[in-house]
């Protein structure tokens, strides 16, 4: 599982710069060109496996259609705590074909994951995500 050591860099990397971000050159639902300015941030809970974070994500909004989404970083899946990586390799771990009860012990690093848990993970799409 080397992509969960880049994830911790990838926190890291986060972390250090305070999320900063550019804003997007259009709305990500109306897509008004030049329409967003910065609306703040919010605080969002995350696991890697091997730590607990709380990270800050930065907010738009656009002028148009007062749409405010927080730009989450790529390693962030919308309502779930842990990170995408660690589901990404659970996902894959269960489609080498480990029940989901090893799939939890496999993935269980510094906190225990249940296997309900885990359960609820394959059902959950891991792809990129906008905002």
């Amino acid at each position: 599982m080397g992509s969960l050591s880049r994830l911790d860099h990838d926190v890291e990397r986060y972390l250090r710069t305070g999320g900063e971000r550019t804003l997007p050159a259009a709305c990500p639902r109306c897509r008004a060109p030049d329409a967003c300015i910065w609306w703040g941030r919010y605080w969002r809970a995350l696991r890697t496996g091997t730590r607990s974070v709380r990270l800050p994500i930065r907010r738009v909004r656009c002028r148009v259609c007062h749409h405010a989404p927080g730009l989450r970083p790529a390693f962030l899946i919308a309502r779930r705590l842990y990170a995408r990586p660690l589901i990404a390799a659970a996902q894959a771990l269960h489609a080498r074909g480990l029940s989901a009860e090893g799939v939890a012990v496999a993935v269980s690093t510094e906190f225990v994951i249940a296997a309900n848990l885990v359960r609820a993970w394959l059902t959950t799409p891991v792809r990129a995500e906008g905002p």
